[in-house]
């Protein structure tokens, strides 16, 4: 795991075997972060979820994506003066259509309500 450092940018992304945040240089723990325990621990079940699969879950992809959005959104809150990005899996469009996109938009900016 990265440690964050005075980067004050962080990724809210499910991945396997990760912890669901992210900094410009790779995969991090919310341990490493100034944030409450409730959400860290939240968004370790929520990454917890992709590992095992929707499937066994018992939730759809929409409602995992929901929850997603709802964890960056609370990150956002937690931490107003730093630059936060959902990775948004139902924007996606797979990894052969991603190659054709310039940039990507299924990644955007959480902006504080």
């Amino acid at each position: 795991m990265l440690s964050v450092t005075g980067d004050k940018y962080l990724k809210i992304m499910c991945d396997y075997t990760a912890e669901g945040v992210w900094t410009r240089r790779g995969a991090t723990s919310p341990y490493l972060l100034p944030l409450s325990d409730e959400l860290r621990e939240k968004l370790v079940d929520w990454n917890g979820i992709f590992d095992i699969g929707l499937e066994e879950s018992g939730l759809t992809w929409e409602q995992f994506n929901a929850m997603g959005l709802d964890l960056a959104k609370q990150v956002k809150k937690e931490l107003p003066d730093w630059t936060i990005y959902f990775y948004d899996e139902m924007a996606y469009p797979g990894d052969e259509e991603a190659e054709k996109i310039d940039g990507q938009p299924w990644v955007y900016e959480i902006i504080e309500d």
